[in-house]
């Protein structure tokens, strides 16, 4: 049984909360990553949330687990909106390849949040909708 030992969930409901919610994000992670930076997981946290936000719905959901017996922290954004292709998605990133896409998408403005969120983090997954992104972080 995994053993659970900080659990926060914060709601984000419209821009003007944005940088609240982005700054108890931080200070939640940083605190259970104490000895170790944490820029690369706030990375993939902001691509999540910056996803939803423009691609989903508010209200958006953030909740962030410590998982002591895996020694990973999970990152959970969900927003309300209708997701986007999944299998789609990932068909292209496991036949590509994330450093192949990336680099085919350089000097792009678009496209790269869920490729830098595979880049930065241990391991990313979303629901079968696409409106739930689980980030994994080692610890």
């Amino acid at each position: 049984m995994d053993v659970l030992r900080h659990v926060s969930t914060f709601r984000l409901c419209n821009m003007d909360e944005y940088d609240i919610v982005i700054g108890k994000l931080e200070s939640v992670i940083q605190s259970l990553y104490p000895e170790k930076p944490i820029y690369l997981t706030m990375v993939a946290v902001l691509e999540a949330l910056n996803n939803s936000i423009e691609h989903g719905k508010f209200p958006i959901t953030a909740r962030v687990e410590q998982n002591e017996t895996n020694k990973e922290l999970h990152i959970e954004i969900i927003d309300s909106g209708q997701g986007f292709p999944v299998p789609e998605k990932i068909r292209v990133i496991n036949t590509k390849g994330v450093d192949r896409l990336l680099e085919e998408k350089l000097f792009s403005t678009r496209g790269r949040g869920i490729l830098i969120m595979y880049k930065t983090v241990k391991s990313v997954s979303f629901n079968a909708s696409g409106n739930k992104v689980l980030l994994v972080a080692s610890l």
